[in-house]
């Protein structure tokens, strides 16, 4: 401070309200609107961005026709401005694409959309309108629009919780209709925009990992913003063992038996009940044997219909049977002139079929001395 200066000096009260109006004029500042922002990466001075909603779909890497928004009072809420006319709008991170001799990274792209998402975009500084050509040959109804270049968009949910209302594959190939129960907040639920299509919402699996999806099924799925639609991640999936019992003898040499009493295991992903009927038949594909009554352990494998899914059971164990097994035989003398047939026996735990006591069957037959048969 020069000498002789007077020194100002202010209440706290003072101090607030001029806090309060440098504030204020602050906010009036250009840089405080958003319609006024001139982005540093547009490589000039930059122009002003506007607020945009699609009137089309737009695709990965590519252009949609859209509306400019205007900010109506006294709500103070963006609508569509019905004077302004069509822009262009542009998602240019697409380039260098497979078979492209051009140097750099591939991108696909970054925005896509569907019908009625915002964002905000810069006009294209320089460039040379886009035309849309009409239905007829002439160019009476040929339009041409202003081209911008897309800053930001809202996007679907990268993730979503779904509950299946079908089996997989009952209405389109690979893919199932869900009901969405849960989605990320960052993104739009699928519901808003699909429903509003009057479509059903579909999770796909393009690998073919989840052909066991059921309907009652809950997962998880990503948005593929390259094919536009969700890829499962995770999912319940139909139980792959389960209990049941006999309702008839089965030997080794059947192909299959009756069962009842069917009761699937539940563990992990893998704890849905198929659709359709309780599976009534057993294939013995392991030469299994078994009473009737007897408990069996079945494995899914191949599936015997895709709708509903109904799946090939087959016998990977039975419930075994107490037994005792002779094992080995021997002639034994007690050196006293006395001879003896021994035999070893175990204990076992044995699969058959006959449900009737076996029958005695003659093995040796014993004579005496002179010849003669006893």
């Amino acid at each position: 401070m020069a000498s002789g200066e007077k020194r100002t000096t202010y209440n706290k009260e003072q101090d607030r309200r001029i806090r309060r109006a440098v504030e204020a004029h602050e906010r009036k500042q250009p840089y405080f609107r958003p319609q006024a922002i001139k982005p540093r990466f547009s490589g000039g001075k930059g122009s002003s961005l506007i607020h945009f909603q699609l009137v089309e779909d737009l695709i990965l890497g590519s252009s949609a026709e859209a509306q400019v928004l205007k900010l109506s009072s006294p709500g103070r809420t963006w609508t569509v401005d019905e004077d302004a006319e069509h822009i262009q709008v542009y998602d240019v991170f697409h380039r260098n694409p497979a078979g492209s001799s051009d140097i750099g990274i591939a991108s696909p792209g970054m925005w896509a959309g569907k019908q009625y998402m915002r964002g905000w975009a810069q006009k294209r500084a320089g460039a040379t309108r886009v035309t849309d050509t009409g239905e007829t040959e002439g160019t009476d109804d040929d339009e041409t629009r202003v081209k911008y270049d897309i800053v930001w968009m809202e996007q679907l949910a990268a993730w979503i919780k779904f509950i299946a209302q079908e089996d997989m594959g009952e209405t389109e190939s690979m893919a199932v209709k869900v009901a969405v129960v849960g989605y990320d907040h960052q993104g739009i639920s699928p519901v808003e925009i699909l429903e509003s299509e009057s479509d059903d919402v579909f999770v796909y699996d393009d690998v073919g990992e989840w052909s066991d999806i059921v309907n009652g099924s809950m997962g998880h799925a990503f948005y593929d913003y390259s094919q536009q639609q969700y890829q499962i991640v995770y999912c319940d999936r139909v139980v792959m063992f389960a209990t049941a019992r006999l309702t008839e003898d089965m030997c080794g040499s059947s192909s299959s038996a009756s069962i009842d009493t069917f009761q699937p295991i539940t563990h992990g992903d893998f704890n849905r009940a198929q659709s359709g009927s309780v599976p009534s038949t057993a294939y013995n594909d392991f030469k299994h044997a078994g009473q009737d009554n007897d408990g069996v352990l079945l494995m899914r494998t191949t599936m015997l219909g895709s709708t509903p899914l109904e799946y090939r059971w087959v016998v990977i164990d039975v419930e075994k049977h107490e037994s005792e097994v002779v094992t080995n035989f021997r002639l034994a003398n007690n050196g006293f002139g006395d001879t003896y047939i021994q035999k070893k026996i175990r204990t076992a735990w044995l699969e058959w079929c006959d449900s009737e006591t076996p029958e005695w069957i003659d093995v040796i037959q014993v004579s005496n001395c002179n010849g003669e048969e006893e």
